[in-house]
C-alpha cells in the first residue's frame, strides 16, 4: 500500500504542472501587465515624462514586470511572456487548493486516496466550475488579463496550502515574493502570517515554526530589500506610491465618476454571509477535530479564521468612513483583502464534508467510500445548480443552434482546449499547414505600423489601443479603456488623466454624461470616444496634435475621421495628423 501511495504521489506530482503548462498555452490570455513590461524594457520609445506611457513605465512596482521585461529581452514574444506568466497563476493555485485537502482530509482513509480525491476536486473547481466565494470591490480570478488579480488569488491560496502541508519556510518566503509582485496583498498575508505565530506561540505553547518561520522571514526580507533597491535605481524614485499634491476637489470628482474600484459604496452582504460561515465551520474544524488535523494544518486553519475577521473588519471600516478616507488609505485599495479567502473556502467546506462523512460512516457502519460516492454525487448536483451558468458556458461555449447537438460533440470542451493548445504552440507550424501568428487577424497592419520611426504618441480605439502597444510597439497617449492608475500614479497622473479627458475626448471631468453608463469605471466608453472622433474637424486634431505630440491616429474602417488616411487593410485605418 506504501508503494502504491509513493507511485500515485509522484503521478499527481507531475501531472499538475503537464496540466497547467496545458492550459496556460491552450488558453493564452494575453496579459495586461506586459504592457508596463514593454516601456520598462525600452521596447517602446517614450517621448517625454509628462505622459500616460511614463507613468506605465515608473509607477509600476512588482517583480513580476521586471521578470517579463527581462523575458521580452531574451527574445521571448509577448504570448510567450504571458503563457509562462498564466502557468504559474493556475499552478499555485493548484498546489494550493490541492494541498489543503489533503492535509485536512489526510487522515480519514488511506494515502492513495487522499491524494486522488484532492486532485479530482481541485481540478474541476480550477478547470471546470471556477469555483470561488465571490469578491468585495476587486474581481477574483483564475483565468484573465488582470495579471495582479488573478497572483492576488493564486499566491494567499499556495501561502495557505504551503502552510497546511508544513512548509513554514517557503510560506512566509512566498509572501515576501508576493510583496515584490502585489505590495498590499503581501504586507496582508505577511501580516496574517505574523499574528498566526504570536497566536500560536502564546496561545498554543507550541514553537515548532519558529526556526522555518524566521529564516524564510528574513530572506524574504533580504529579497525584498534588494529588488527595492533595484526599483529605486532603475527608477530614480524611492517611492513606491505617490501620494501627497492632489487637488481634493478633483480627486473627489475622480472618485465619484471616474474611480473602478476604491469608491464603491454597495456592500456585499452575501459574501459577508458565506465567510463569516467559512470562519465557523473552520473554527469547528479546529476545536472538534484535533485528531484529524496535524499542527500544520491547525496553523493553517488559524490563519484563515485570522484573514476573515481582520478581513471583514477591514471592510467594514473601510466601506463605513468611505467618504471621508485620506488618499493615503483609498490608494492601496485595503478592501481587497477580504477576498484572500475567497479560493480555498469551498475546498475547505468540501474537506470538512468528508471528515463528517467519515465520522457517520463509522456510526451507521457504512463503508466510507460508498458514503463518499453518495456524497461526492450529491455535491457534485449541489455544485451544479449553484454554478449552472458557468458549467453551461463550459459544455455550450461552442453550441451553434443551426447545427443542433452535433456542435457540442464536436467541439466539446475537450476537443476545443486541445484544438487551442496546438493553436497556440509555439510549435504550431509542425501541426498547422500554416504557421499561427497572433495580432487579433492584423498582422501585417502591425508589423507595418511597428516599421513607423516615429517620435511621438499614437492614438487608437479599444481594443486596438492594446495590439498598437504589443504589436506595434508604439507609445499610446493614453488606454482610454482602462487608465485607473491615478492613486499609484499620484497627482501628476490625475492632471494628465483629467487634461486628456476634457481635450481629446471632450468629456467633462466633473461631469460626464450619465448614458449610456452611470458611472466610467476608469474608461471612456467606445460609443463616446466614436461619436467623438467622427465629429471632430482637422483644426480640432490639428490642436491635439500640437498639445500632445500626437501625430497619429487608428480606428476601425468604418469610422469616419476628418484626417488624412496613411493607409487602411480594410479593417482598420491609419490617419496622419501631421
Amino acid at each position: 500500500m506504501l508503494k502504491n501511495d509513493k507511485i500515485i504521489g509522484n503521478i499527481i506530482f507531475l501531472t499538475i504542472p503537464l496540466i497547467c503548462l496545458f492550459f496556460s498555452i491552450s488558453y493564452s490570455i494575453e496579459q495586461n501587465s506586459i504592457d508596463s513590461a514593454l516601456y520598462l524594457g525600452n521596447f517602446i520609445n517614450i517621448p517625454d515624462e509628462m505622459s500616460f506611457a511614463h507613468l506605465m513605465k515608473v509607477n509600476q512596482f512588482s517583480l513580476l514586470i521586471y521578470l517579463q521585461a527581462f523575458l521580452l529581452k531574451l527574445g521571448l514574444s509577448f504570448i510567450g511572456v504571458s503563457q509562462i506568466t498564466l502557468f504559474f497563476s493556475i499552478l499555485m493555485n493548484f498546489i494550493g487548493i490541492y494541498l489543503i485537502i489533503k492535509s485536512i482530509i489526510n487522515n480519514v482513509t488511506n494515502q492513495a486516496y487522499v491524494k486522488i480525491i484532492s486532485f479530482i476536486f481541485s481540478y474541476i473547481a480550477i478547470f471546470i466550475i471556477g469555483l470561488n466565494l465571490g469578491m468585495v470591490d476587486y474581481a477574483v480570478v483564475i483565468f484573465s488579463e488582470h495579471t495582479f488579480g488573478m497572483y492576488a488569488a493564486s499566491m494567499p491560496t499556495f501561502i495557505f496550502g504551503l502552510l497546511a502541508n508544513g512548509n513554514i519556510f517557503f510560506a512566509f518566503f512566498s509572501a515576501f515574493i508576493l510583496l515584490c509582485i502585489h505590495g498590499v496583498l503581501g504586507a496582508w498575508m505577511i501580516g496574517i502570517l505574523i499574528l498566526t505565530s504570536i497566536i500560536y506561540k502564546f496561545y498554543y505553547n507550541e514553537s515548532y515554526f519558529i526556526k522555518d518561520a524566521i529564516i524564510g522571514f528574513l530572506i524574504g526580507l533580504l529579497l525584498f530589500i534588494i529588488f527595492f533597491s533595484l526599483h529605486s535605481y532603475f527608477t530614480g524614485s524611492f517611492k513606491i506610491i505617490e501620494l501627497s499634491g492632489f487637488d481634493l476637489k478633483t480627486l473627489n470628482n475622480w472618485d465619484v465618476h471616474w474611480e473602478a474600484h476604491r469608491y464603491r459604496k454597495e456592500i456585499n452582504y452575501l459574501y459577508i454571509f458565506k465567510s463569516i460561515l467559512l470562519m465557523i465551520i473552520t473554527i469547528l474544524l479546529i476545536r472538534f477535530n484535533k485528531s484529524d488535523l496535524n499542527k500544520n494544518t491547525s496553523f493553517a486553519m488559524v490563519s484563515i479564521v485570522l484573514t476573515i475577521i481582520l478581513g471583514l473588519t477591514i471592510y467594514t471600516l473601510y466601506k463605513v468612513f468611505l467618504e471621508s478616507l485620506p488618499p493615503f488609505i483609498k490608494a492601496p485599495m485595503p478592501s481587497r483583502v477580504f477576498n484572500s479567502h475567497s479560493l480555498i473556502a469551498w475546498p475547505i467546506f468540501f474537506s470538512y464534508s468528508i471528515i463528517i462523512i467519515k465520522k457517520i460512516s463509522y456510526r451507521i457502519k457504512i463503508q466510507f467510500n460508498k458514503l463518499f460516492l453518495i456524497f461526492y454525487v450529491t455535491l457534485s448536483l449541489l455544485i451544479i445548480s449553484f454554478n449552472t451558468k458557468n458549467l453551461l458556458n463550459y459544455i455550450f461555449f461552442h453550441y451553434d443552434k443551426e447545427i443542433g447537438i452535433n456542435s457540442v460533440l464536436k467541439n466539446n470542451p475537450f476537443r476545443t482546449n486541445v484544438a487551442t493548445f496546438i493553436l497556440n504552440s509555439p510549435f504550431n507550424d509542425i501541426f498547422l499547414k500554416k504557421k499561427y501568428i497572433r495580432g487579433r487577424g492584423n498582422f501585417d497592419f502591425w508589423k507595418k505600423i511597428n516599421n513607423y520611426d516615429t517620435d511621438s504618441y499614437w492614438i487608437a480605439s479599444s481594443p486596438y489601443h492594446k495590439d498598437l502597444l504589443r504589436y506595434g510597439r508604439k507609445p499610446v497617449l493614453i488606454n482610454s479603456n482602462s487608465f485607473d492608475i491615478v492613486y499609484m500614479g499620484g497627482a501628476k497622473s490625475l492632471m494628465i488623466i483629467k487634461d486628456i479627458i476634457e481635450n481629446v475626448y471632450n468629456i467633462p471631468f466633473d461631469k460626464p454624461p450619465l448614458l449610456p453608463l452611470k458611472t466610467y469605471y476608469g474608461r471612456v466608453p467606445g460609443a463616446l470616444v466614436k461619436i467623438e472622433f467622427e465629429g471632430k474637424k482637422y483644426q480640432d486634431w490639428l490642436k491635439i496634435s500640437n498639445k500632445y505630440n500626437v501625430n497619429h491616429v487608428i480606428v476601425p474602417s468604418n469610422w469616419n475621421i476628418d484626417l488624412p488616411i496613411d493607409f487602411t487593410n480594410g479593417k482598420l485605418t491609419l490617419y496622419k495628423i501631421q
